[in-house]
């Protein structure tokens, strides 16, 4: 109630929810005797955490304030798509599509969910991650293109809410062509063979 207050006449103590707290935090005056209190944490994990907030004036009185954080894992960073070939009718085998990098570098490929669109109107949800080290990861898949011709390959990686996007590249050869045998035929000399299989 008191219009007439200012910043200083409060103090305020701010409970992060994850261990962490924020005493003295900034109280900042809003005009018509409404306030704000400021502050800032480093949050280690993601989830959500429960903020409580404990204002006291000058004069003895206190008010709680509760809220809540949600805290998003970061986007992986450095995604790059990968370039490679194969031979139409015929899988890739198992290839790298696409690699990235997490701040996190002690994080599990477990963490992250790849999706791979190859190009030709096919997904492969739930691609593999495989760690490589350090932070980095590779996102790998197999597939069998239909047709020979070169394709964008698009991957999306998600971690906890946040997602990266990369794409690539595929050449995929026309099949050779197999068991090509020549056959033997015989006609008179100065008469028509007629239609005959040749090959």
């Amino acid at each position: 109630g008191n219009v007439n207050a200012s910043a200083g006449d409060f103090t305020a103590t701010i409970n992060w929810g994850d261990g962490s707290i924020t005493q003295d935090a900034t109280v900042l005056t809003l005009g018509n005797g409404h306030f704000a209190v400021e502050g800032g944490d480093t949050c280690a994990d993601n989830g959500s955490f429960p903020i409580g907030v404990t204002i006291l004036d000058d004069g003895g009185s206190s008010a709680q304030a509760n809220g809540t954080a949600t805290i998003l894992d970061p986007a992986p960073t450095n995604a790059a798509g990968t370039s490679f070939s194969g031979v139409e009718g015929t899988s890739t085998g198992t290839v790298e599509v696409a690699t990235f990098s997490d701040a996190d570098a002690a994080a599990p490929a477990s963490e992250f969910t790849a999706t791979i669109t190859w190009g030709d109107g096919s997904t492969t949800a739930n691609a593999t991650v495989e760690a490589l080290g350090n932070g980095n990861f590779a996102v790998e898949g197999a597939h069998v293109y239909d047709e020979h011709g070169s394709y964008t390959v698009g991957v999306t990686v998600a971690e906890g809410g946040s997602s990266a996007s990369a794409s690539g590249h595929a050449t995929i050869a026309d099949a050779p062509l197999t068991d090509a045998a020549g056959a033997s035929i015989s006609a008179a000399e100065g008469t028509s063979t007629g239609t005959v299989e040749v090959a």
